[in-house]
């Protein structure tokens, strides 16, 4: 079976993309500041949702809010008690529309792996910013709302938020191929100065958009698709980390 298409290469690079870098809202990081030899940084998650599938209509959406403790909620950065942390039982699932055929089975494999490749795309930008002298730490809890004094904060100088909006699979009809598969990730990611609570940065809004070529309905081609959503989170947490060390026009 072909789960990638490798002829169009032209194609699969256009699909492949980050847009928003031009979105008037991003942050630019001075330079004084990768300057710093001493810093302690913490990295972490905003609101952690799950997987999301959707057709070419917009449809099946399917994204929560994981009930995992937010330090703006008054949360203490444990899991929350239905589930979908790390180690936990994976979340109930609401019922999903019948008549679509095997896509629907993915749901449970993509939930298998969100919140850990969550974690792991945290993990990756806090190693990506590490420079001499500064001390990069991913935090166990989410963080939606900056406040100083939370416990898990004390001690750092500046805290990075990493807000994937949205990632999943979206199913892309066309004629010729039925319906392909696409791995999205949305990201927006930004940083405070714990000192007086001023943004230092601000990434644009990121959107990765991967062709797997492939069809959802394909049941042989899930653990591809799978392994292509993770990949589109990793994807858009390392051109974070490029936007963060000015490394983009």
């Amino acid at each position: 079976m072909k789960t990638r298409l490798t002829a169009p290469v032209h194609l699969i690079l256009a699909l492949a993309l980050v847009s928003g870098c031009a979105s008037p809202e991003a942050v630019r990081l001075h330079e004084d500041f990768l300057k710093r030899e001493r810093l302690t940084v913490g990295v972490a998650l905003g609101e952690v949702r799950s997987p999301g599938i959707r057709d070419w209509n917009g449809g099946y959406e399917h994204l929560r809010q994981y009930d995992w403790g937010n330090e703006d909620l008054g949360g203490d950065g444990r899991p929350g008690s239905r589930g979908g942390a790390p180690g936990g039982p994976p979340p109930v699932l609401d019922p999903l529309p019948r008549g679509e055929g095997s896509i629907f089975t993915l749901m449970p494999r993509m939930e298998a792996v969100g919140t850990h490749a969550l974690m792991e795309a945290a993990e990756r930008f806090a190693q990506g910013i590490s420079r001499p002298g500064w001390r990069v730490v991913p935090l166990p809890a989410a963080v939606r709302e900056v406040h100083a004094g939370a416990p898990s904060l004390q001690g750092l100088d500046a805290l990075v938020i990493l807000d994937y909006t949205w990632y999943g699979l979206r199913c892309l009809r066309t004629h010729e191929a039925g319906e392909l598969a696409e791995a999205r990730a949305d990201l927006s990611a930004r940083m405070v100065d714990l000192s007086t609570g001023g943004l230092l940065w601000r990434s644009p809004v990121i959107r990765i958009r991967n062709p797997l070529w492939c069809r959802c309905g394909d049941s042989d081609c899930h653990p591809v698709i799978v392994q292509g959503v993770r990949e589109a989170l990793f994807d858009a947490q390392d051109a974070a980390v490029k936007d963060f060390l000015g490394l983009v026009p």
